[in-house]
């Protein structure tokens, strides 16, 4: 109700998954080396663990759907997926995915563009699924982009790539943190003492946005876990780094 009164006090409309659909053509676009077939078998995963809902695919529309609720950090999504064959000068299979993300309520920034989060877990899932083993690593994507921050040192916590030594979150972060290697750079992963995460790539503004929507969620304490490829979590709290710690440098 209060998101109602919301929608119609800003007079900017609240999108619904129709706002989505009819978006067509205005997401963003990747084209894959695999086949349709190939795609529809990990989508659902990937949706799932990027944290959003699978509500429904259609392989003959070649469309399939996925949605956010409300949560501390927004009003929530509604995320249009279109998945076509791309013609190819060659006889290795193409797909093109396009991911449409629109924000339930408008004016809330700090709600998740899933396009690249999406696009991204595909492109994990397809190397993975291609090579007939999970455990073959894709290379990090590089960027010309850079920190716009200084970066914290790393730390000797633990190995970047092992996810059970991240304190605190929950099943469907350590699924997700997978996702956040293989990005790309500049990118940061942060968590919270009550198990939340919640990671931004390919953005030089990553740790600040990160720990900013971390910090949205009132009585939160929000620290960064990685940066880039570098573990950066001190066990001592007192060396950790938040929002404030990070301004001052």
């Amino acid at each position: 109700m209060s998101l109602l009164f919301a929608c119609i006090a800003m007079l900017s409309g609240c999108s619904t998954m129709a706002t989505s659909i009819a978006a067509k053509g205005s997401g963003t676009a990747r084209v894959y080396a695999a086949s349709t077939e190939q795609v529809w078998a990990v989508l659902p995963g990937v949706v799932r663990a990027s944290g959003l809902d699978y509500v429904n695919g259609d392989k003959q529309q070649g469309m399939a759907l996925a949605q956010r609720g409300m949560s501390a950090f927004s009003y929530g999504e509604n995320v249009a997926i279109f998945v076509s064959p791309e013609q190819s000068q060659n006889e290795v299979s193409q797909t093109r995915v396009e991911v449409v993300s629109k924000r339930t309520f408008a004016p809330n920034i700090l709600a998740t563009n899933w396009e690249s989060v999406l696009l991204d877990g595909l492109a994990t899932a397809l190397s993975g699924q291609m090579t007939n083993t999970a455990a073959v690593a894709a290379p990090t994507p590089t960027s010309p982009l850079q920190h716009r921050d200084k970066v914290p040192p790393p730390s000797a916590y633990a190995s970047i790539d092992d996810v059970q030594a991240i304190p605190y979150i929950g099943d469907k972060g350590r699924a997700r943190y997978p996702v956040y290697l293989k990005a790309a750079t500049p990118k940061a992963f942060v968590i919270n003492q009550r198990g939340g995460w919640r990671w931004i790539a390919n953005d030089s503004d990553a740790m600040r946005k990160t720990l900013s929507i971390c910090l949205a969620d009132p009585g939160a304490k929000c620290w960064l876990y990685a940066v880039d490829n570098q573990v950066v979590w001190q066990e001592d709290e007192a060396k950790r780094t938040s929002l404030p710690e990070l301004l001052l440098h």
